[in-house]
C-alpha cells in the first residue's frame, strides 16, 4: 500500500488519508507515513462494533 501512494503522489501536505479499516490493516502503514506531511484520520477508532455501526449509520 506505501508504494502505491508514493507512486500515486499521495504522500503530501494537501493529502487527509481517511482508514475505515480495522487497525489490522493499517497499523504497519503508520509508522511509514511519520516522515511525510499527510494527514491521517481514522474515524472509528477506538470504537467497538457496534459504536461503528453506530457511527456509520449517522454519517448516511
Amino acid at each position: 500500500m506505501y508504494k502505491e501512494l508514493k507512486a500515486a503522489d499521495l504522500l503530501k501536505s494537501d493529502v487527509t488519508l481517511v482508514f475505515h479499516a480495522g487497525k489490522a490493516y493499517y497499523e504497519e502503514l503508520l509508522p511509514l507515513l511519520e516522515d511525510h506531511d499527510v494527514t491521517v484520520q481514522i474515524p472509528v477508532d477506538g470504537l467497538l462494533i457496534g459504536e461503528r455501526l453506530k457511527w456509520y449509520n449517522r454519517q448516511i
